[in-house]
């Protein structure tokens, strides 16, 4: 099966999963943790202070601003590259889990298309 079609199988059963426990869907940015609901920057949050890393080293891991990021943060916004590169900074992976089955499935890109700058510099 082509990754493209699974990532969309599994936003729609995310949704689906969301939608019956009457949770919102906010920017492809909830994140399910027992029976809490927390947004993607709450998590974020979380781990960097049980981490014990500023959003200064952070970004710097990500090839990014601490500006950036911190927007990203504030807006609760991020591309499925972006959650990648965060885990991979952190040492951590990004997982999709199963709620009847418990299978997980990782998200994760090839190395060539990680760590690239996010905006083209002006020449």
């Amino acid at each position: 099966m082509e990754i493209k079609k699974l990532k969309n199988i599994l936003l729609k059963k995310l949704i689906s999963v969301l939608e019956k426990n009457k949770h919102k869907y906010y920017n492809k940015s909830i994140i399910l943790i027992g029976d809490d609901v927390m947004s993607a920057k709450d998590t974020l949050k979380d781990i960097l202070k049980e981490k014990k890393i500023t959003q200064v080293e952070l970004a710097e891991k990500i090839n990014s601003t601490k500006q950036n990021l911190s927007n990203k943060l504030n807006r609760d916004n991020f591309s499925t590259i972006e959650l990648v590169e965060i885990a991979d900074a952190l040492n951590m992976e990004l997982i999709l889990k199963c709620s009847k089955n418990n299978k997980e499935y990782k998200i994760d890109y090839p190395e060539d298309q990680k760590w690239k700058p996010k905006r083209k510099s002006a020449l």
